[in-house]
């Protein structure tokens, strides 16, 4: 969801009018600059890649198909496209990188004139890529975790690069696959009270530790989620709980 909301009066949404980032959101993407990796395409991808400055997309990879994530898919036509044939620039062709579940989801993708897919690849802005649960991309070494939601399914993706690994789950995923590996070992839990949704507890957090070393992951429980979850042994509170070092504590 995008914050603040058009016309939107409430205090959240004007405080990140005021304030800006990280209190401003938009749709949820990430960018792994290692191997020139996008994941994800919200309405707002265009401003989000030229905020950040991002020169170059070798690869595109979906974890749904849900519209907070592909509605800006059209920008691999925007990046690639040579008005002057209506096809591709040949070094600006997109990889598009997605498990095979995805690959029929997405077929049905489509406008008036047809599939979606079908029309990018056709005019050269995508190259379409499927696998099964792991690919490496260059140095990359990608794990796609599948997850059950009912009338749909997300990923869930693990990506390892020497002794760095990236967890990206969005959309506060449910279930969320404890019982596998790849998800395991963030660098930094942080436990304390809240009523906000998880997905927002982290913003000020971040912004106070912004610039410091080492990279780092903030993932924050309140006690009563703590509570909740100590007791199932493989559970991610339960593996910090026990394998985790306590680096400050108010009582």
């Amino acid at each position: 969801m995008v914050i603040p909301k058009p016309l939107c009066n409430c205090s959240i949404c004007e405080e990140a009018r005021e304030k800006g980032v990280p209190f401003e959101r938009t749709g949820t993407s990430t960018f792994i600059h290692d191997e020139n990796i996008l994941i994800d395409t919200p309405a707002e991808i265009a401003y989000q890649l030229n905020k950040s400055r991002i020169t170059r997309i070798d690869h595109l990879l979906f974890t749904h198909l849900d519209p907070d994530h592909i509605e800006g898919f059209r920008v691999v036509e925007q990046i690639t496209l040579d008005f002057r044939t209506w096809t591709a620039y040949p070094d600006k062709k997109i990889h598009l990188t997605i498990p095979e579940t995805l690959h029929d989801l997405l077929e049905s993708v489509r406008s008036v004139y047809g599939p979606i897919l079908d029309f990018y690849e056709a005019q050269g802005f995508i190259v379409f890529n499927t696998f099964k649960e792991n690919i490496r991309i260059g140095n990359i070494e990608l794990t796609a975790i599948p997850v059950d939601r009912g009338d749909q399914i997300s990923f869930v993706y693990s990506l390892k690069n020497d002794n760095k690994k990236i967890v990206y789950a969005p959309c506060d995923i449910k279930p969320f696959p404890i019982r596998r590996k790849e998800v395991y070992n963030a660098d930094l839990l942080i436990i304390q009270p809240s009523d906000l949704p998880r997905y927002k507890r982290s913003a000020p957090v971040r912004l106070a530790l912004r610039g410091l070393f080492p990279s780092k992951d903030v993932v924050i429980y309140t006690p009563e989620e703590v509570k909740e979850w100590e007791s199932a042994s493989t559970s991610f509170i339960a593996a910090a709980l026990r394998e985790g070092r306590i680096l400050y504590e108010r009582k």
